[in-house]
């Protein structure tokens, strides 16, 4: 799963993200599906990474 911002949420990736790497974007993650970064939208997930400092993310960032 990948989380954004909601002007990024219901949106495929690769629509959203200026890729700056030397090779393509993979299809595989061209695809995925952005979803708006709240609490309820990654309760299935096992790991969270989050660039954001915890000041910034708020309860996004902070684990139950």
């Amino acid at each position: 799963m990948l989380g954004a911002l909601s002007r990024s949420s219901g949106k495929l990736y690769g629509c959203t993200v200026t890729w700056k790497q030397s090779t393509l974007i993979p299809s595989s993650v061209k695809e995925l599906m952005v979803q708006e970064c709240k609490p309820e939208n990654f309760v299935d997930c096992r790991i969270i990474f989050s660039s954001l400092d915890i000041e910034v993310a708020g309860d996004i960032g902070m684990p139950d």
